[in-house]
């Protein structure tokens, strides 16, 4: 099994959004915002973090 592990906004931590994966990356809607868009990762177990994510505004 592969895990693999992206960064969405602080105020999102327990919150369920949709995740839509294309061929070459991954966008993260919170209902019809989207909120974050990372390349999609390829080795196992990667992770993918945006610092902004981390910093609330």
């Amino acid at each position: 099994m592969r895990i693999y592990r992206y960064s969405v906004p602080v105020r999102l931590i327990g919150r369920t959004v949709r995740v839509m994966p294309h061929a070459s990356e991954l966008v993260v809607y919170d209902g019809r915002e989207e909120v974050a868009r990372h390349v999609r990762l390829i080795a196992r177990n990667g992770s993918r973090l945006e610092l902004d994510d981390f910093l609330a505004p």
